[in-house]
């Protein structure tokens, strides 16, 4: 695959109109219209190119939905060209979101997992492997761009990562650049001996940014503290001042596996051998480790601050489920994340579903390429609706619920408008997805490629 450039076939500031016929139109709302097309309206277009064939991406208006008859009708009485996109075989759904990933990870590709290291040895994989120079990490962020494009992806929570522990707003300025809508996490390291240096790093890069970068256009500038065991809770409150001054969300990695179990409750552990093994380990870190707590009831007087959204939350006790529900924290869940990481082994069932009946939102995430399954590269792809596959055929789990977990939720947690993921008369929209199958149980049970139609602005 050549590195997408995203080269602008053509540009028209005169409004044009395509239109999706499908076996079926549905969305998170409940919207199911069998033989169902949608008429769109596309303002501002670029013809983008996208695995060898165009893809329209500008601003996109509902002006027809229903049955392709009436939709039919409807074009007729336009008076103006339309470009129909036959689909029928396919079901047709809004743009995807992606609530959390690491697209600068993307060049790394997909790796085994060794039960033996455990996560800290995964770690080693991800330190080892990561891009360091710009012009490497650009290139990796392009790659999951292209990528995420072909699963059908429109908007994501990307987490910007720190090479050679400094934050860096490379990804950020990449996919701003892109057709891609979200939040670009920049990341930084708070514990130990490095405790005040992270901080001062990641402050020092938030006060050098162009004020332009804090406005939001698609792409909005995020904070994340990496998580319980790698920032102090005092470095997540001064990531809670940095947030406010600027105007950031937040995100986190949150309950996610044993061994951060273990550091948070008895500072003990692989996660504490890694920090001595840095050189970072020093008894300041003692501070508020060690108490027997939970990771979420560690982090109760922080969630409870500022809205978060949390990835993974593989770990949750009734009490901790309480916590998310009071402090109306987002849960990003990544389903193939997990199992990689044989994280029910040690938690059992991921609550996902006891999340959502309680009130706590779930979106739907994918992690990293490196815990996804290698495919042929024309098919490679980082895709939340293969998410929602893997708990449909496991769980059982509503394909509706699933719909909304892989669009409307996943929007709310990055604080994008839920209503344009979905098909609305006169409203903006996300973009046009088309996935085999007749019915969205269907297409949940299939395997091929979602394909993106359009995206919009």
């Amino acid at each position: 695959m050549n590195e997408p450039t995203f080269d602008h076939l053509q540009a028209d500031s005169v409004a044009t109109f395509e239109c999706y016929r499908g076996s079926l139109l549905a969305d998170a709302t409940g919207l199911a219209i069998a033989d169902g097309a949608v008429l769109v309206e596309v303002q501002d277009c670029v013809t983008l190119e996208l695995d060898g064939r165009p893809l329209s991406w500008g601003r996109l208006t509902v002006r027809a939905i229903g049955r392709w008859g009436d939709v039919r009708e409807a074009i007729e009485h336009l008076g103006t060209p339309v470009q129909v996109h036959d689909c029928t075989g396919s079901v047709l759904i809004p743009g995807l979101v992606n609530a959390h990933t690491h697209l600068d990870l993307t060049h790394i590709g997909p790796k085994p997992f060794d039960p033996g290291l455990g996560f800290v040895g995964f770690v080693g994989v991800v330190r080892s492997g990561r891009a360091q120079s710009d012009e490497d990490i650009t290139r990796s962020v392009w790659k999951g761009v292209q990528y995420s494009l072909r699963g059908g992806v429109v908007a994501v929570g990307d987490v910007a990562g720190v090479p050679g522990m400094v934050p860096s707003m490379v990804p950020f300025k990449t996919l701003s650049q892109s057709p891609l809508r979200g939040v670009s996490y920049v990341e930084y390291f708070a514990v130990g001996k490095g405790e005040r240096s992270g901080v001062d790093r990641v402050r020092a890069v938030l006060d050098a940014a162009n004020p332009d970068d804090l406005e939001y256009t698609g792409v909005r500038l995020g904070l994340q503290p990496h998580a319980t065991y790698t920032v102090t809770r005092q470095a997540f409150a001064d990531g809670l001042a940095l947030a406010a001054k600027y105007g950031l969300p937040l995100s986190t990695h949150l309950a996610e596996h044993p061994e951060e179990r273990a550091y948070i409750a008895h500072a003990t552990g692989p996660q504490r051998e890694l920090l001595e093994h840095l050189g970072l380990w020093d008894e300041s870190a003692m501070r508020d480790v060690g108490g027997g707590e939970t990771p979420i009831s560690h982090m109760q007087g922080i969630l409870s601050q500022a809205p978060f959204l949390v990835a993974h939350v593989n770990d949750l006790s009734d009490s901790d489920l309480q916590i998310l529900r009071s402090t109306l924290t987002h849960v990003a869940y990544c389903p193939r994340s997990s199992a990689y990481f044989k994280n029910h082994e040690h938690f059992g069932p991921h609550r996902y579903r006891d999340m959502l009946k309680s009130g706590v939102p779930v979106a739907l995430g994918t992690d990293s390429i490196i815990n996804l399954p290698a495919l042929q590269e024309s098919e490679q792809r980082i895709s939340t609706f293969d998410e929602a596959r893997v708990l449909f055929s496991r769980d059982g789990t509503d394909a509706l619920e699933l719909l909304g977990m892989a669009t409307t939720r996943g929007a709310a947690a990055l604080g994008l408008p839920p209503s344009e993921f979905t098909f609305r008369m006169n409203g903006g929209l996300s973009g046009v997805v088309a996935v085999v199958g007749k019915t969205l149980e269907d297409a949940l049970r299939g395997s091929e490629c979602p394909k993106l139609l359009s995206i919009g602005k």
